[in-house]
């Protein structure tokens, strides 16, 4: 079908434009893609606000064009809870938690869908929140040494763990390694893995 086709061309477009973080950010290089006509151009990037932004439809063609104009033009954008921020050879794309941050309770040994885009699993139960909420409490724990290396705007919407008792514990992520080789909680961001399923202009993960 003419979306099956779109579909494995875009994860081919996105591997050569797209580099992606486990910290749950990416870089995006728009000359792969510049060349593209709006409609596919469009579909690739659908994908990639999806993915970093999670949320659970695609935002509108209309905004599509409008965000595509900004980005030729060297310019910031935001779009799908998404936020493209100019760097040098290119744009570095950040999730971004709202006005209303999601905040999920979890269970010790149950993996969950957070925030549509990170995959949790903690060995205690507790309170999701965005480091960025959860920080900045006063009585917060010390960032861990690896995470001091990472964008703000990354570390603001990583989900960390508030449990029962008022600890703060941040996820293992698969490069940002601190003291100790045990975790007490994991989260892995979900990047592309799932595939969204399409419904006339709309799109839903």
């Amino acid at each position: 079908s003419l979306i099956g086709h779109l579909d494995r061309a875009t994860l081919a477009l996105c591997d050569s434009a797209i580099r992606w973080h486990p910290a749950g950010y990416a870089d995006f290089d728009p000359q792969p893609l510049s060349r593209l006509p709006q409609l596919v151009w469009w579909h690739v990037m659908r994908r990639v606000i999806m993915a970093i932004g999670g949320a659970a439809y695609g935002p509108s063609a209309a905004g599509g064009r409008e965000c595509r104009a900004r980005l030729d033009h060297g310019r910031a954008a935001t779009l799908g809870g998404c936020h493209f921020h100019p760097v040098k050879h290119g744009y570095r794309l950040f999730r971004e938690t709202g006005r209303h941050p999601e905040q999920r309770q979890i269970t010790a040994g149950t993996p969950m869908v957070f925030a549509g885009c990170w995959l949790v699993a903690s060995r205690c139960d507790g309170i999701i929140q965005p480091a960025g909420i959860a920080t900045a409490d006063p009585r917060s724990t010390p960032l861990p040494p690896g995470w001091c290396k990472l964008p703000h705007r990354a570390r603001q919407a990583i989900p960390v763990i508030r449990t029962l008792d008022g600890r703060l514990i941040y996820p293992h992520l698969n490069d940002v390694v601190y003291q100790g080789s045990k975790w007490s909680v994991y989260a892995r961001h979900l990047g592309m893995t799932k595939s969204p399923v399409f419904l006339t202009d709309r799109q839903i993960g």
